[in-house]
């Protein structure tokens, strides 16, 4: 049970290579990080060669997630203040929805698969807030995709989302027991 009446949020990202779920607080007229759970989940793992998320992944998964609704609910967070998003692995897996119910059935959260430009915009949101970035580029390089957006006077004015990222690139490159492939 949380200790006062704050207004509290946990953002949770469903990434190609880790979860992660972070709770925010106002604390007067600005949001502070409370708690932080993150977990190497891998669920993009295979993904290029099949299609679809591995069971391994997915059991990975939905362990983490079921840490991050323990947590949530001892931080007395309900529904209506947990806000979950899904990148490049679950978006783009054949299986992908399928998984998205096992998770609304055994966790409770209900998630939002962001978009490719979803993606992106989040991306250089948390860059030009969380930098003094006026002028330049953000790159996001994920599990599964890489983002690259231009900035100009801290006002996002071109972007892009590739499937590249260092899931996807490794094995794609680097099998796990021989040398890099060219192609």
């Amino acid at each position: 049970m949380p200790t006062s009446e704050r207004e509290q949020v946990a953002v949770i990202d469903l990434g190609s290579n880790s979860f992660r779920m972070v709770v925010f607080a106002m604390d007067g007229d600005d949001w502070e990080r409370e708690h932080e759970l993150s977990s190497a989940v891998r669920i993009g793992e295979g993904l290029l060669a099949s299609g679809r998320l591995g069971e391994a992944g997915m059991v990975r998964g939905l362990q983490a997630l079921d840490e991050f609704a323990a947590a949530c609910k001892q931080t007395g967070l309900g529904a209506g203040e947990i806000d979950a998003v899904a990148t490049s692995a679950i978006r783009d897996a054949e299986n992908g929805a399928e998984f998205l119910e096992l998770v609304r059935e055994r966790a409770g959260f209900d998630v939002r698969v962001l978009s490719r430009e979803q993606e992106a915009r989040y991306g250089y949101l948390a860059a030009v807030h969380s930098t003094t970035l006026s002028d330049g580029c953000v790159l996001d390089l994920g599990g599964c995709s890489m983002q690259l957006v231009r900035v100009a006077s801290r006002i996002a004015r071109e972007s892009g989302s590739w499937r590249l990222g260092a899931v996807r690139m490794t094995e794609r490159f680097l099998p796990g027991d021989g040398p890099a492939k060219r192609s």
